[in-house]
């Protein structure tokens, strides 16, 4: 699913793709306009290939950065694809993580990045998908693992937003304020304590509880408890419910990096930890781990 770049889809479209929907390419100069990347299947490929043990030597870094270069805004963000999208937060993240992985920063304008991250927090200390948006958990992960690779956490770090993520607790966690919990904001919420580094905070019996009250008599885990259609259980949600689990330290289970969604064994054997000093954030500083 790695797009090849040809003269009909141009040097933007570098990266990876979903599926094979558009149907194979044998060859760049059999590549559609439509075959472009999508930088958050980018980030998934790379995630995966890394935790499967791959090396990155069969992907083409240079296409992925011309990619990346491709899709950011002049006001700082990013679009999903190089055909054109709506841009926001959740691909200023993938983007992030996705040059983090590769250790290479050509592709994005980290200042510019950093700015519309800065300019895109709420109010109430959280962040919005967009400036002026709503603060949401999703949206507050996506910009404080972001600023983390980047090297600029220093810029929020503070009561307000650790105030905001910890009254997402109520029991399980909600993603915005009078909304139910539902087992996936166990990961957006807590990831991004993790990243401040006050996941300490959490009520972690509270939180293993109402997880498990979402738990399938027929495996995996559904959104909310008890009621129907949502009761049933969809990959999506047991995939947070167990990446919530090891982030509280289940036992049994292999504690995560939440920064990039993945555990800390896989993270530290990836060749973006294997290279000399270990991974390192844009500024050039080491990429520090949590606890």
């Amino acid at each position: 699913n790695q797009v090849l770049t040809g003269p009909l889809n141009g040097d933007g479209a570098g990266g990876f793709v979903g599926g094979g929907f558009l149907g194979p390419m044998k060859s760049a100069e059999e590549a559609t306009r439509y075959h472009c990347a999508h930088v958050s299947m980018t980030y998934c490929a790379l995630l995966v290939l890394s935790i499967l043990g791959d090396d990155f030597s069969r992907v083409d870094r240079d296409a992925v950065m011309r990619g990346i270069r491709a899709i950011q805004q002049d006001d700082g963000s990013f679009q999903a694809v190089s055909l054109g999208t709506e841009s926001d937060m959740r691909f200023v993240f993938s983007a992030v993580a996705t040059c983090f992985m590769l250790q290479d920063w050509r592709g994005i304008d980290v200042d510019k990045t950093v700015a519309f991250i800065l300019r895109s927090r709420s109010f109430d200390g959280g962040f919005g998908i967009l400036p002026d948006q709503e603060a949401h958990a999703g949206a507050i992960y996506c910009a404080s693992a972001a600023l983390g690779m980047l090297g600029h956490l220093d810029k929020v770090m503070g009561d307000c937003l650790v105030d905001f993520l910890v009254a997402r607790q109520v029991g399980g966690f909600n993603g915005r304020i009078n909304k139910v919990p539902d087992t996936c904001y166990t990961f957006w919420v807590g990831g991004s304590m993790q990243v401040l580094g006050v996941h300490d905070q959490i009520d972690v019996e509270s939180a293993r509880n109402f997880i498990l009250t979402c738990q399938s008599a027929i495996g995996g885990f559904s959104k909310v408890p008890g009621k129907i259609p949502e009761v049933y259980p969809d990959v999506l949600h047991a995939h947070y419910s167990v990446l919530g689990l090891s982030l509280m330290r289940e036992p049994g289970f292999q504690p995560i990096v939440a920064a990039l969604g993945m555990t800390r064994r896989s993270f530290l054997a990836a060749p973006f930890a294997q290279q000399p000093g270990g991974a390192k954030v844009s500024t050039g500083a080491p990429f520090e781990l949590p606890e």
